[in-house]
């Protein structure tokens, strides 16, 4: 019988056994006289090789310990200890910091991410306790006991499944496999879905955190089984499913979908905006048009709402970070959109100051227009303060033979705005003033 997809394995996973016939050649009086080995936490799992631990009775991914990036220390244990580095910072992250130059302290600092919340915080005055490390090693021995005890019981739903696609999860039955690929069996597939949703239903904190009906998801991937399907198609259809939690943890483990990325790498801008990096995400791609409108002369917004099915619901910072991520991978989003793979790709990057300036237009073009003309596109360009107004050179005296006082005000903001109190002026200023002033200057 096939397998669950990694995601099982992410909710619940496995913690890899002491070495056995292990002895410590340290001498008996040295053994005693060592410190005894302290944690911050009192749990540990890890999700896509990355410590997720209990403290204070709340799930917590960290980041950092005292300011040191936990990927420095775990990349320290792997260099030194091979592949038990995950057993040495769980059991002796005393002794790994000490050997990193940096000892720890009765009370440490530790920057995590709350898995619930999704909220990233710096919890300071952290208990590094013999208590918190005995309670650790004990849930862990008792973890290794369940699994030992019953080491082939897999738990699965046993209910009456829904007899149709419910369409608010349609497009989770998409596939993208050639035909000719080795397929799972319904009943395969089938007993698969079962143990997801029991794993779901008793062990996944996400489970009710949006309410996700997934029990109609699970029954409209059950339904679009026909004959069978591919093992990359399941874990497509997952992943898509477990998105919708909110959890950044859980995921499928996609090994048989489209490969091929975007030549060049992406990141999100500060107003939603995506931006083109140069090698290595080492500066912009090309500093004069660093914005990304199109990708195959279709317009980014048709991409970015493909990759929103495999984006996990959380917060908009994650969902921005995903986005960027999948935005990437070129031929897996090729085939959700239905486009034929091909081994070039035509990317197409504009300036910000002429996506702006489109997006302007596009918005003006739906709306009733006034019985005023609109504003030109160099003077549009200086409101949004990506150049500096220069009047024509007859403005001056143009403004000086004019007559009013909107005129003298005119001319007298035009002096200021040269001056070095200008940017404070025009940052208080409201926008339909500045217009209406440079509007005298016309």
């Amino acid at each position: 019988m096939p397998t669950l997809t990694s995601l099982a394995a992410a909710m619940v996973p496995a913690v890899p056994a002491p070495s056995a016939g292990a002895q410590s050649a340290t001498p008996p009086a040295a053994r005693d006289a060592r410190p005894k080995p302290r944690a911050p936490f009192t749990e540990i799992r890890w999700e896509q090789d990355s410590p997720v631990a209990q403290i204070e009775g709340r799930w917590m991914a960290i980041r950092a310990i005292d300011g040191r990036p936990v990927a420095e220390i775990l990349e320290w244990c792997r260099s030194r200890h091979g592949d038990r580095w995950q057993r040495r910072f769980e059991e002796d992250l005393d002794e790994v910091m000490t050997g990193m130059g940096q000892p720890l302290s009765d009370r440490v600092s530790l920057e995590v991410v709350d898995v619930e919340t999704g909220a990233t915080m710096t919890l300071t005055g952290v208990s590094m306790s013999e208590d918190n490390r005995r309670l650790l090693m004990q849930r862990k021995r008792e973890r290794e006991q369940r699994a030992a005890a019953a080491p082939d019981e897999v738990n699965r739903i046993n209910r009456i499944h829904g007899a149709e696609i419910d369409a608010r999860f349609a497009p989770l039955t998409q596939r993208l496999m050639a035909p000719g690929a080795e397929l799972l069996t319904p009943a395969e597939a089938g007993a698969d879905l079962d143990q997801l949703e029991w794993e779901i239903e008793n062990a996944y904190a996400y489970a009710t955190r949006l309410g996700v009906d997934y029990r109609a998801a699970l029954d409209s991937i059950r339904w679009a089984l026909d004959k069978g399907i591919s093992r990359g198609d399941l874990a497509l259809q997952i992943d898509q499913l477990m998105a919708l939690f909110g959890d950044g943890h859980s995921r499928a483990r996609l090994e048989e979908i489209p490969e091929g990325s975007l030549p060049v790498l992406l990141a999100g801008g500060p107003n939603g905006e995506i931006v083109a990096l140069g090698a290595e995400g080492h500066g912009l791609l090309d500093p004069a048009h660093p914005m990304l409108v199109a990708i195959d002369d279709h317009p980014v917004e048709l991409w970015r709402a493909a990759a929103q099915r495999l984006v996990t619901q959380g917060s908009p910072g994650l969902q921005r970070h995903e986005e960027v991520r999948w935005l990437g991978r070129i031929q897996l989003l090729r085939a959700l959109m239905k486009r034929s793979a091909r081994e070039s790709v035509r990317i197409t990057l504009a300036s910000m100051a002429e996506a702006t300036l489109g997006c302007h237009e596009r918005a003006r073009s739906g709306r009733v227009r006034a019985a005023s003309a609109p504003l030109a596109r160099a003077r549009l360009r200086d409101a949004l303060g990506y150049r500096p107004w220069t009047p024509s050179p007859g403005a001056p005296a143009m403004a000086q033979a004019a007559v009013g006082n909107g005129n003298r005000i005119a001319l007298a903001a035009l002096r200021l705005r040269r001056s070095s109190a200008g940017p404070l002026l025009r940052a208080i200023t409201p926008g339909f003033v500045r217009e209406a002033l440079k509007a005298r200057l016309r």
